[in-house]
């Protein structure tokens, strides 16, 4: 726990390195995280991307839930 200039107790912890079998942390050749950012709008994205990408993350834009599934290769056996 540390205190902020204001007095304020703030403490913050990573609540889990893996989401559903996904490892969240980066990997052992760097501490670079990857991300992946998903939204419809190319503006958000590009804002999104430039973000992350200051904050020293990989990331990987896509426009679609349906495009993010394919990245991670989870859109097997989904009709189309």
């Amino acid at each position: 726990m540390t205190t902020t200039a204001n007095g304020v107790a703030a403490s913050w912890r990573r609540i889990s390195d893996t989401i559903d079998g996904f490892d969240l942390s980066p990997s052992p050749k760097s501490d670079e995280v990857h991300v992946l950012a998903v939204d419809d709008s190319f503006v958000d994205r590009k804002v999104i991307e430039r973000l992350l990408t200051i904050s020293s993350c990989k990331v990987t834009a896509v426009d679609s839930g349906r495009r993010a599934l394919q990245f991670l290769g989870l859109d097997e056996g989904r009709e189309h």
